[in-house]
């Protein structure tokens, strides 16, 4: 963008953007999606090419350039069955530890990912641990068992997760304890309580991996719950001294801002984009920018959207139709982009890794970075109901632009 530029629009509402680089904010770590066993399949109803072309427009520094996403540790709602990567119960030694199921559904797809993003970057969740090592043996329901066994094998079998894949060239730098650890569903989920949360890290997870140095930091996440539940992890000094960062989605938004207040210097995270039902149409993109302004003024390093590739139907093994950035129709092997992909690119083509947000003069629906080269990007959205001219200041310059009703713009400018 260059001084002056933009032709105003007569009669919309002026909005000014004051840009102050000497206030800064936290480090961007990065945006992304998850990779899920159904968007992998989707995909392989494409011909290779036009794969490629997808993927391309999802992690190729010219697209979206996507560096930092989030997988599954086991079966999640997204998965084409239930299973862990060590189903024989009792296993205690882990001698049956498998990669057998990701070998063929996410190992492929990451590493096709890769191809267009080599140094991409993955942090992992688990939805539940193995059934064996649950309260109530079944993938969905229960808790994790207590007892020093148990409690010792599942840090175990973590701590293998992120070797194997970095054995394989994966780039798996954080793990993510538990999926809404405040969720019982028909989906694989296992609530914990903040003592279990509390015992586990302290005793046996943060332990483990000081001992096995597997290459990822243990982060809070993904909270999907109060602040009480939060602090009460976070002012354990035990549990809390192996804890890197805290992840939050959904209901977790509530708690994002005081923890931000609260633990200023902890890294944080948004951990899954709220999922919508399906329609992907442009009143959803508008609620996702809302929720990227939301959680990146209250501290998010990094943004997750959920799944990132989905057949048109959107439906998780349970029945659940939601929204994907890209959708793939089986029969007619059609690809449609869908307006949240283009919501997400607005920041991950041009907010790059180790850009730090800067400060504006509050405005009410714009967000500002300064990327490692100096550049200057800012992200405005406009829902006012009308159309606005907007003006970006910074130096003493002016920058203008015509910015329409209901959409998001992104601008670049020189620093100097």
């Amino acid at each position: 963008m260059t001084e002056g530029a933009g032709s105003a629009v007569a009669g919309a509402k002026d909005v000014t953007v004051a840009l102050d680089p000497t206030k800064t904010f936290q480090r961007m770590d990065g945006f992304g999606g998850c990779f899920n066993e159904l968007g992998w399949t989707a995909l392989n109803c494409l011909s290779p090419d036009a794969r490629r072309g997808v993927l391309k427009e999802l992690f190729d520094p010219s697209g979206a350039n996507f560096t930092f996403c989030r997988m599954p540790i086991g079966a999640n709602d997204y998965a084409l069955s239930w299973y862990s990567l060590d189903d024989t119960p009792g296993d205690y030694e882990l001698n049956h530890f498998s990669m057998a199921r990701d070998e063929v559904f996410l190992i492929p797809y990451i590493r096709a990912a890769m191809e267009f993003q080599p140094g991409l970057r993955i942090w992992g969740s688990p939805w539940s641990p193995p059934a064996w090592l649950k309260t109530s043996g079944t993938y969905n329901g229960g808790s994790l068992k207590s007892d020093d066994r148990s409690l010792s094998t599942y840090a175990a079998y973590l701590s293998r997760y992120v070797r194997e894949y970095r054995q394989r060239g994966i780039h798996v730098v954080a793990l993510h304890m538990q999926n809404e650890p405040t969720v019982s569903s028909v989906y694989p989920s296992c609530p914990m309580d903040p003592s279990l949360v509390i015992k586990f890290i302290g005793r046996y997870l943060g332990p483990r991996f000081a001992r096995d140095k597997p290459g990822a930091a243990i982060w809070l996440g993904t909270m999907n719950t109060d602040l009480s539940f939060v602090t009460r992890i976070l002012d354990d000094k035990r549990a809390s001294s192996f804890i890197a960062g805290a992840g939050f989605q959904w209901h977790g938004q509530t708690a994002i801002e005081a923890v931000h207040a609260r633990y200023p210097t902890l890294p944080l995270m948004q951990t899954e984009n709220e999922c919508g039902n399906g329609s992907d149409n442009w009143a959803d993109a508008a609620h996702t920018w809302g929720l990227i302004h939301y959680y990146i003024v209250h501290g998010a390093g990094s943004y997750m959207y959920w799944n990132m590739v989905l057949d048109s139907t959107g439906s998780s093994t349970w029945d659940w139709r939601q929204n994907a950035m890209i959708s793939i129709s089986r029969h007619e092997q059609a690809v449609q982009y869908n307006p949240e992909f283009y919501v997400m690119k607005h920041l991950s083509a041009f907010v790059k890794h180790d850009a730090v947000m800067i400060g504006t003069n509050d405005s009410p629906d714009a967000l500002a970075f300064c990327n490692p080269d100096g550049s200057i990007v800012v992200v405005a959205g406009n829902f006012s109901g009308g159309a606005e001219n907007l003006h970006l200041t910074l130096n003493g310059k002016s920058y203008g632009v015509a910015l329409p009703d209901s959409s998001v713009m992104t601008a670049t400018v020189p620093e100097s």
